[in-house]
């Protein structure tokens, strides 16, 4: 099966990855390119741990191809944060030790800035 070529901005980056084109959007985030902060739980769009922002609009990666990332921009949880420090809704998460096992923090962390982005 031939890859597809895909660019996107990825966390404020420009990025380009090679896929086969039944790969989920998570797949190829956590496998190709590194980024694990996005977990899978039930793999079929119930939990939203896999909760990323695309184009600014809340989606479950485990059901978004990649291929669907091509000239979009796409915000994981490792996006969040920046180089002066983490995200105020991660800070808070911190502070009042809003965390689960790991698996659907990251998820919901990303669902929290998404609604706040959309309902200040």
């Amino acid at each position: 099966m031939s890859k597809i070529h895909v660019q996107t901005k990825l966390n404020g980056e420009d990025t380009e990855f090679l896929c086969e084109p039944r790969q989920s959007l998570l797949e190829v985030l956590r496998e190709t390119l590194g980024f694990t902060g996005t977990k899978e739980g039930c793999g079929d769009g119930n939990c939203g741990a896999c909760s990323v922002q695309i184009d600014g609009v809340l989606a479950n990666s485990c059901l978004v191809l990649a291929l669907e990332a091509d000239g979009k921009e796409i915000t994981t949880v490792e996006g969040l944060a920046s180089p002066e420090g983490l995200h105020p809704i991660q800070q808070k998460f911190l502070e009042h030790a809003a965390l689960q096992c790991g698996i659907c923090t990251p998820g919901m962390l990303v669902a929290a800035k998404a609604l706040l982005d959309h309902n200040p």
